[in-house]
């Protein structure tokens, strides 16, 4: 059902969800919780609608029910598991496996963040003792990591020369570049709207063939799949892809096929 919230509305499923067991009992909500955070963390997709569901299964909140517990369940699980201070102290010990290069995970947060269900308060409390190393955490929290310290763009522009992932992280600092000193508020709009703000990117990713033929047109492109994609945050691909694989990996069928000519 949470797969499908897209097709059924959110609506539907918050009105499935109190009638059912899930909303009765406390480890009934705790379960919900698990199903909620097994949805977001492969995947971008549903983000905003788990979010949203949350939030709208809150004020259903009432004496007869749990759902009161839903919402807190959930930021603690994200708080002290992916959120932690330094040296990652506080994950220790877990018999959960954690990722803490899930960049789903730290996009949701944000939202939750955003949306006003984690206070600003508490982002900043556990960024204030963070010593940036950690990109997925950079990626999702720059504005306020700069926010709280000007001189953590330097922390964050470090990069281990040994480290297995170091072409991926250099493409990071290549990307944030682009936005500092003073475009940190373009970085901002990017992530709430949550995709690149590169026009060829966006317009496969939406399968837009009109806007990509536009923008191959406008540019006098000639071998077409001889282009790259540009980096982003949300892809972050170990690999570089060309347009028509990258339009294959986001089944946009229209961009596909104009490629494919």
């Amino acid at each position: 059902m949470l797969y499908n919230i897209k097709i059924i509305g959110i609506e539907n499923v918050k009105a499935s969800i109190c009638q059912s067991k899930f909303s009765k009992k406390k480890e009934y909500v705790q379960e919900l919780a698990a199903f909620i955070l097994q949805v977001v963390k492969p995947s971008f997709s549903l983000q905003k609608e788990m979010a949203e569901l949350m939030i709208e299964l809150n004020k259903e909140s009432n004496e007869t029910n749990q759902l009161s517990q839903l919402i807190p369940f959930i930021i603690d699980k994200l708080m002290i598991y992916y959120m932690p201070f330094r040296n990652n102290d506080l994950v220790l010990g877990t018999i959960e496996p954690i990722d803490l290069t899930n960049k789903c995970v730290y996009s949701f947060i944000r939202i939750l963040y955003k949306k006003g269900i984690i206070p600003k308060e508490m982002i900043i409390e556990r960024l204030k003792n963070y010593d940036c190393k950690n990109k997925s955490i950079n990626a999702f929290f720059l504005p306020e990591i700069i926010e709280i310290n000007p001189k953590n763009k330097n922390l964050i522009e470090m990069i281990d020369l040994k480290s297995e992932i170091n072409l991926q992280y250099m493409n990071f600092i290549h990307h944030v570049k682009k936005f500092l000193p003073d475009k940190i508020d373009l970085y901002e709009k990017m992530l709430d709207d949550m995709e690149p703000i590169d026009e060829l990117t966006k317009s496969i990713r939406c399968d837009d063939v009109d806007a990509l033929q536009s923008i191959i047109t406008r540019n006098s492109v000639v071998y077409i799949n001889e282009i790259i994609i540009p980096y982003n945050i949300f892809d972050d691909f170990g690999t570089n892809l060309n347009l028509i694989n990258y339009a294959a990996l986001y089944g946009s069928i229209k961009c596909f096929k104009y490629l494919l000519l």
